[in-house]
């Protein structure tokens, strides 16, 4: 959310962040308003789907990125287990 917002008011994302914390608890809404978009407005309600995109975008790539460290993982445990010279230590005979 702090994504979308900073992007939709020209600010850093940072700046963003560091505002809400200081705030907690008031609210995404209030932020919002707070910043020059009005609660209800066309703006606000695009801020929400760019922050629905983001969110989901980010969700996708975690687990993209999972799934790759998992094959990884699991590719890197066959090719120990196919090769028989290997011992222990990592050396072949």
């Amino acid at each position: 959310m702090a994504t979308a917002l900073a992007s939709r008011t020209h600010r850093p994302v940072l700046s963003v962040a560091e505002q809400y914390s200081k705030n907690q608890g008031k609210g995404w809404g209030v932020m919002a308003k707070e910043l020059g978009i009005k609660p209800g407005s066309r703006a606000f309600h695009e801020m929400k789907q760019d922050a629905r995109g983001l969110e989901a975008h980010m969700k996708s790539a975690t687990a993209s990125k999972q799934k790759h460290a998992q094959e990884m993982q699991k590719e890197r445990g066959q090719k120990v287990k196919k090769d028989p010279r290997r011992e222990g230590n990592g050396r072949p005979r």
